[in-house]
């Protein structure tokens, strides 16, 4: 019994739109995994092992293709312009300095879900 997987147009293109619909959560995700690697790195005395470090290429590699894909597709629909920049981050800084609707959902993106994991800033204000 022979059983084969085509893989068509259709399936190629569902599995493109599940991964931009999932791509804000795996993005957070990463970003969680970053920030606790960059913690584990900066803790005195202990470091990180090789391994660890091959793993954490991987974690960075791996989000900054979801930080493109969020850039380019939700963040242009959560504030209604095409991207300046490549990632999110950028985009963030970029409103964060203005005013106006813009910078109070940016600000909101970074208070809310940002401020609370980043190792680097401890203002909250990711840069």
């Amino acid at each position: 019994m022979n059983i084969y997987l085509e893989i068509t147009l259709w399936v190629e293109l569902f599995l493109f739109v599940l991964l931009v619909l999932c791509s804000p959560l795996n993005l957070l995700e990463s970003y969680w995994a970053l920030m606790n690697v960059a913690r584990v790195r900066d803790t005195p005395g202990q470091g990180m092992t090789k391994t660890a470090g091959i793993i954490g290429m991987y974690l960075l590699l791996r989000g900054y293709i979801f930080d493109f894909l969020v850039n380019m597709f939700w963040m242009t629909l959560l504030l209604c312009e095409l991207p300046k920049e490549w990632i999110v981050t950028a985009r963030l800084n970029r409103h964060a300095a203005g005013a106006g609707w813009r910078h109070d959902r940016c600000d909101w993106l970074q208070v809310q879900i940002l401020k609370w994991y980043d190792t680097k800033h401890p203002d909250g204000i990711h840069r």
